[in-house]
């Protein structure tokens, strides 16, 4: 179901829109935006009340925005576009406030914490499923989330590799400069570092490190 707007009450610009299910066969709506103004400051989970929608907190989205925040939300189970539990889709009900609970936790999991899955799928539809452990390792299985991991691809440590990465997988190489760079040293709230001037402080030896090891070189 789309976003529904009114002459008094249109949709934010930039909507991501969609459903993620839950067990059960549930099927939740949600939206989300992006910051439209800088610095980015981070992203706000925005939860109606009871028998409350997106729609109604579109003033509320575009504010937000507007001061610099992200905005992720959905309809609870029984109300606004996302599936009922009884018959009449006119009534709300749920069976447990455990419900609610659960619904939440993949909510998190689904939309608010892969901001780079999309971006990722991009470039490679393999990353489509990528969630936490796809770069957080084992890190994210002991819920350290230690950076950086020594299992994803190692960086060269000469020009001369670099220079044969650029030539092998130009599009690789320019996506993490690029995009993935300076998207994750926004959302760390960390200048990006600049090798030219060598000024900031996030840059790419801040997930991979360097050198010949277990693992491939991108």
């Amino acid at each position: 179901m789309d976003l529904i707007a009114l002459a008094k009450n249109p949709v934010p610009s930039g909507a991501t829109t969609g459903y993620f299910n839950c067990p059960g066969k549930i099927k939740l709506r949600f939206a989300r935006w992006q910051a439209t103004r800088g610095p980015e400051r981070g992203t706000v989970c925005l939860f109606q009340g009871r028998g409350e929608f997106i729609e109604k907190y579109f003033e509320v989205v575009a504010d937000l925005r507007r001061r610099g925040f992200g905005v992720a939300t959905m309809d609870w189970r029984g109300q606004g576009g996302s599936s009922r539990m009884l018959s009449n889709p006119n009534k709300g009900f749920v069976r447990s406030f455990a419900d609610f609970d659960q619904d939440l936790a993949y909510f998190m999991k689904e939309v608010v914490l892969p901001t780079m899955s999309k971006e990722f799928a991009s470039v490679d539809p393999k990353y489509a499923e990528m969630n936490c452990k796809t770069c957080h390792g084992k890190g994210a299985e002991d819920k350290t989330f230690k950076m950086p991991n020594p299992d994803l691809p190692h960086l060269p440590t000469t020009q001369e590799g670099f220079a044969k990465i650029k030539q092998e997988k130009p599009k690789v190489l320019q996506f993490m400069v690029t995009v993935v760079k300076p998207k994750m040293a926004a959302l760390l709230k960390e200048p990006e570092m600049d090798p030219a001037t060598k000024t900031g402080e996030f840059g790419c030896q801040k997930c991979h490190v360097f050198g010949e090891g277990t693992a491939k070189t991108p």
